[in-house]
């Protein structure tokens, strides 16, 4: 099973439309033991996989929905290329 560890710590950017990531985000790929793991690095900017504006409240509210929505989003903008 894939896990996501950390806890997610963002702060709205001045465009009130993205988030910036505070804390770098790690997901294992399979088990905690697994050398497939994804980072995302703080300062990336998320916009919780597009989700509109008055719709944030709820994926934020939703810790699991939002993490995956900013891993997704990074592996969007790497083209899925782990470092």
């Amino acid at each position: 099973m894939a896990r996501i560890m950390d806890n997610l710590k963002v702060q709205l950017n001045v465009d009130g439309t993205s988030l910036s990531l505070i804390d770098e985000l790690t997901y294992y790929v399979g088990a905690k033991e697994s050398k497939e793991i994804v980072v995302v690095p703080a300062g990336f900017r998320t916009n919780f996989a597009s989700v509109p504006w008055f719709a944030r409240w709820f994926i934020s509210s939703r810790r699991q929905t939002a993490r995956a929505a900013v891993i997704h989003d990074y592996l969007y903008s790497t083209e899925g290329k782990l470092k």
